[in-house]
Formats: structure tokens, sequence, C-alpha cells
């Protein structure tokens, strides 16, 4: 059930944007080879990819107006953005 849920989540990432869910297999890919490196156990090279599939599952959220904007954002533009509620 648990993998059903990261890989429904990880394919609605993936289709955000393409570059999006290429980032995000860069990521995985980067994390395990460090993870390898270091020596974590099957279990935590699990974990960590798991961690970086899903590491930018915010941007689910985020406008595209917001997420592809290609200039820096005007000084008075943060307070008219909405963010998702940080966890506590």
């Amino acid at each position: 059930m648990l993998e059903q849920i990261e890989h429904s989540l990880a394919v609605a990432l993936g289709e955000r944007d393409r570059n999006t869910g290429e980032h995000c297999q860069r990521v995985i890919g980067l994390s395990l080879a460090l993870g390898v490196h270091i020596g974590l156990s099957r279990r935590e090279l699990d974990v960590l990819a798991t961690s970086a599939r899903l590491h930018d599952i915010g941007k689910i959220g985020i406008p595209d107006r917001i997420l592809g904007k290609p200039a820096a954002f005007e000084a008075d533009e943060p307070k008219n953005r909405s963010y998702p509620i940080p966890f506590a």
C-alpha cells in the first residue's frame, strides 16, 4: 500500500513538469551513489531513494506562474504568494 502511494506521488510529481521529473531522477542517482559510498544498508538505501524521489513534492501545489517564472520576483510579490503550510 505504501509503495502504491509513493509511486502515485512520484508519477504526479513527474507529470508536474518534465524538468522536475528529470531532476528527481538525477537526485535519486546521486543520493544512491553517495549512500553506497558511505556504506548504507539496503534498507537505508531504500529509504534514501524514497526521500530523494519525493523531495520536491511541494511543487505540486505551487502555481505554474510562480514555479516557472523566468525572472526574479519583485519586492511586492512575496506577500501576494501562498505556499503550502510547513510541517510544525
